[in-house]
């Protein structure tokens, strides 16, 4: 079976909640699973832009990507 797994910011965060992801996924893998993982990162990019002093745009709930913003790594 081919799953799609999306992991949100907020899981990220934690280390404990990180390793029992990765398990979960590592245990999914080895039966046999066609696996994707994609993230967020919205709350991680929010806090790094945050602390370099540029303010987060969202509309409708989708951030919106400035000229500042664009080249932004972490």
């Amino acid at each position: 079976m081919r799953l799609l797994v999306k992991l949100g910011g907020t899981l990220l965060d934690a280390a404990e909640l990180r390793d029992a992801l990765a398990a979960q996924i590592s245990r999914a893998r080895s039966s046999g699973h066609e696996i994707t993982v994609v993230h967020g990162g919205g709350k991680q990019m929010t806090r790094y832009l945050t602390e370099r002093g540029i303010p987060s745009t969202f509309v409708g709930g989708l951030r919106v990507t400035t000229p500042e913003t664009v080249d932004a790594h972490f």
